[in-house]
């Protein structure tokens, strides 16, 4: 095996060439998750730290009991893909209510997410993740009504989850294939994990990979 595993960047280029729906918008959004992935990992590395930790004396639209990275999880994710213009509304667990973004009529995408689940564990230094789907619109207007927000996961292009514990890791699909990335925080990357890496350059991965 290649002692340079293939990074999230090298992917989206990648796949970017071999399939038309990821050479454009949803590359974007993907190559978002990832920034957004390794900006929410570094501030839950320090929190402890920088007196992230405990609750902010709030709860949620569930009705779970808010915690101080809840909220910075749930804004940054929203800073993060209102920036890329590309979506007009996202739906977070964090939200009374949906959060429209102004995109003057170009946002074609939906987000519906959880930005930090599992918080309960974040003063025990458990597992942690933010979980994370994307509708196409079906209008072009700037104002998603709830039935645009409201739809079955069938219709997503693009989805998966990032997981917070010893490692980071990164997983997503956009319906071809679920594909797996670890970040190596040394070098600020998430590189494939090995057994996709293996399986992609056609080698055999042993059940312990």
């Amino acid at each position: 095996m290649s002692p340079f595993p293939v990074t999230l960047s090298r992917h989206i280029l990648e796949e970017g060439q071999r399939r038309a729906d990821i050479a454009g918008e949803l590359s974007t959004l993907i190559a978002q998750l990832g920034f957004t992935a390794k900006t929410l990992a570094r501030e839950m590395r320090r929190a402890a730290l920088i007196g992230e930790l405990g609750l902010v004396g709030e709860k949620n639209a569930t009705g779970d009991a808010q915690k101080k990275l809840d909220v910075y999880s749930n804004e940054t994710v929203v800073d993060a893909f209102s920036a890329t213009g590309l979506v007009a509304a996202i739906a977070s667990e964090e939200l009374e209510e949906i959060q429209h973004i102004k995109c003057k009529g170009e946002g074609r995408y939906i987000l519906c997410t959880d930005p930090l689940d599992g918080s309960s564990n974040t003063d025990i230094n458990g597992a942690l993740g933010t979980i994370f789907g994307f509708y196409r619109r079906k209008k072009r207007d700037c104002d998603p009504t709830p039935d645009e927000v409201l739809r079955p996961g069938s219709e997503l292009v693009l989805a998966g989850y990032v997981l917070y514990s010893t490692s980071t890791m990164l997983v997503y699909t956009a319906g071809h294939g679920v594909h797996g990335f670890t970040l190596d925080a040394d070098i600020g990357e998430f590189r494939c994990r090995i057994a996709t890496c293996a399986a992609r350059s056609g080698e055999k991965v042993s059940a312990q990979t």
